[in-house]
This record gives structure tokens, sequence and C-alpha cells, in this order.
């Protein structure tokens, strides 16, 4: 990947327009770049003379420079060579994952990561929050060059199972992340009702880390936890185990445990009730919505209005190939604009950058360009005639990317290849 990407100790990248969220667009824009973060972001002609001395120079005429891209929830490993037909029912579905995933070779695990790298970084994202199994290629996800969080996913219904990949993700997070600066691994239960309720406790003291949970995704985990029956039900009882809900909601659950005041993103929520939602609203934890599998499933509509009034922080995700048409940032910027006209571009903008950002909780550092934040920029070619903001959201690609002050190359060979050995 080094011999791909060019490490800028200093420079100066010069566009048509900056635009940030919730401020105005800035005309004849520059973002002075020292090492891995910005010194300055505005106007050309406002730069530091220090500025000036700068021999390392990009110029994009006729570009619109932007925060990079958040992809708060995806999957990387499960960016299959063609995505998944629905099955019909979310828990035939998950039969049909699990096949698949049975027959990954190591070399497919690389593959689909390899796959999932170009298409986040061809449609402009820079950070992201990958779920990754405890038997995922590691090696494929260290050499990414995206910032961000891998969720180490904590699975299984049946107790040994779930004891032993507890186990083994908390050694793989104090392995592998002495080996990054970019990403942090945490391990995280994949959701309430796939995880044994006795290691689900263990994550209520887990140093704070950020736990990344699938709640209420479905209308199948709606009526397990407030049926105590249904396909999901009926799907974890042939695995010999009969479940017990002690709760009517996955939600109050985890608040009963303790881990509502741990530090956490709430993926989906497709089938949230209004008391669950003030919980989420009081304990100030934010919601990550994925409109492509959401539109996938034909899921019942989402509750954006109740989420927007009760001034939660939605974020979004792309999900991954096994429930998405594609994994494109882009794509969900549009899709987010065709079913919520109310909303503006900058709002659905807000959503893909500093909101997401927050729920990371990587806002200190990314999400807007300003002087003290990491470099991590996009550019794309703008239309005489349109509005920059709109000229992103018709993207198909961005132009030109940074990530942590190293510029990823234009065109296809911008693209770090990774070995695919079986």
């Amino acid at each position: 990947m080094s011999s791909l990407v060019r490490h800028v100790v200093n420079s100066l990248v010069f566009a048509k327009f900056l635009k940030n969220p919730q401020q105005a667009i800035v005309e004849d824009a520059a973002v002075w770049v020292q090492g891995d973060s910005i010194s300055y972001a505005g106007q050309a002609a406002g730069l530091p003379s220090k500025a000036h001395q700068e021999k390392n120079r990009v110029h994009l005429k006729n570009f619109a420079i932007f925060p990079g891209l958040v992809n708060a929830h995806c999957h990387l490993e499960l960016t299959l060579a063609k995505p998944l037909p629905y099955p019909g029912s979310f828990t035939e579905w998950i039969r049909v994952l699990l096949e698949t995933k049975n027959n990954f070779s190591t070399k497919t695990w690389r593959n689909n990561i390899q796959r999932g790298i170009e298409q986040n970084l061809a449609a402009g994202v820079t950070t992201l929050g990958d779920h990754a199994s405890f038997n995922s290629d590691f090696e494929a996800l260290l050499r990414m060059p995206f910032r961000g969080r891998i969720f180490l996913e904590n699975l299984g219904v049946i107790p040994e199972i779930a004891e032993s990949i507890y186990h083994q993700t908390q050694r793989l997070a104090q392995e592998y992340e002495k080996n990054t600066s970019l990403l942090t691994f945490n391990p995280s239960p994949h959701s309430v009702h796939a995880l044994d309720p006795l290691v689900l406790k263990n994550f209520k003291d887990q140093n704070h880390k950020l736990l990344s949970i699938h709640l209420l995704e479905s209308a199948a985990e709606r009526d397990y936890f407030e049926k105590n029956a249904g396909e999901l039900f009926q799907f974890i009882v042939e695995r010999g185990v009969y479940p017990t809900p002690s709760h009517s909601s996955p939600i109050a659950t985890l608040a009963e445990l303790g881990i509502l005041d741990h530090p956490l993103m709430a993926i989906h929520l497709n089938y949230i009730n209004d008391a669950d939602l003030a919980l989420l609203a009081q304990k100030s934890i934010p919601v990550i919505h994925c409109p492509l599998s959401h539109e996938y499933f034909h899921h019942d509509p989402f509750p954006l209005e109740k989420l927007l009034k009760r001034n939660i922080t939605l974020g979004l995700g792309t999900d991954s190939l096994a429930s998405s048409r594609n994994l494109s940032m882009l794509e969900v910027l549009r899709s987010m604009k065709e079913k919520y006209p109310a909303l503006s571009e900058e709002d659905i903008f807000i959503m893909a950058t500093k909101n997401g950002a927050k729920a990371l909780q990587l806002g200190h550092e990314i999400g807007s360009l300003e002087a003290g934040k990491k470099a991590d920029l996009i550019g794309v070619s703008v239309d005489d005639s349109q509005d920059p903001m709109h000229s992103l959201f018709q993207s198909e690609s961005v132009d030109f990317s940074m990530i942590n002050g190293k510029i990823l190359l234009p065109g296809s060979s911008w693209i770090p290849r990774l070995q695919t050995g079986g």
C-alpha cells in the first residue's frame, strides 16, 4: 500500500470551494496540512504567511473540498461478490447468511474486505465503524487506510460458545490495537437476543470502550421480546436453547444491566417504541440508520421524525452487501434525500459527517475541516451551474481523498491492493 499512498508531511490543498457542516460555503479555498492535522482551512487569501513556504501543493481547480464521509455502520467482511437475494423473511436471511459465511475460505475473507475498502474509498469514506467476526482477516483490516473503530462481534446463544468468543475478542483487541494508530478495536455484543445473557453482562464494565449493538432491527426481533414467540424465537430454540427474555425490549434489558450507561451506539432501531426512545434520548445514545438495508428488508417506515424531535444524534451507514445494493455512502445520501424530501442536503450531510463522528466518539478529531482536526478530506468536481453540496450528492465517486495527511492518488491506481493468498 505504501507505494500507492503518498504521505505528505506538509502540504497546501487549493480548491474552488470548501464546505463544512453548518457553515457557509467558502470560495477560493485552501487547506494547510501539517503532518496528519489541519493547520488552516478557509479562504486562500487568509493563509498564514508561513503556509506559502510549503513546497507540496495540490491544485484542485473546479473542485469542492468536504470533510470525509463517515460510514458509521458496515461489515466489510460481508462485501460479497454480489448481494444476497432477499429470501422473504429476516430469519431466513440469517440462515442464508450463516451458511454463506460458513463457506468462506481465507481468500474469500480477504477479498471481501478488499472490495469493501475499494467501494468505501471510491464513495468518499474516510472514517468507518466496521463490525468484524472473531475469525475475520485482521491482516486485511489492519492494512486499510481508514480511521475508525472495529467492533469485534460477540455472538452465541450457547453459553460455552459465547464465552469462548468473548475471550477471543478481548485477546484480539489487545493484540491488534498495538499495530495501528487510526483504528481502535472494540469487543461489542452483536445484539441482545443473539448473545448468552451471562456473557452480555460482561460488557457493563468493559473499560468504557464504545459499544455498537444491533437493536430492534426487525419485526421478528420485536416479536421475540414482546411476545416470546415468532420466527426468531424458534430459530434460537432450534439451537437447543429456550430463550426467556426478561423484558419486552432489548433496550430495557440493556438498561437493567447498566449497559445503557456505557458508551454505546444503537444500530437500526427500526421497530422502537416511544418508551425506549425516551430512554435513549435521556441517555444521549446516538442512533445509526442504514437506509439501503432498511429498503432491502422492506421494514416498516423508519421513525425518523420521532428521533429528530428528541434531538437524538443520527448517523448513517451502509450496512453490508449481504443486505444492501451497494456500499456507497454517496448512494446513502441520495437515498435519504429521496425518502425524506423535507430534509435538506445540509441536514443529511451533517448526519454523514459531524453526527457520524460524534457517534463514534471521534468528533474532536474529524467531522469538519478546521484547525486542530485531522486531515481527512475529500474533493469532488463541481459544475458552475450547481451548488457544491448538490454536486456531492450527484457524484458517483470522489475525485480526491486525504486521510490523516495521506493523499490517495486519483484514478484507479489510488486504491491500495492487498495480497490475496489462499
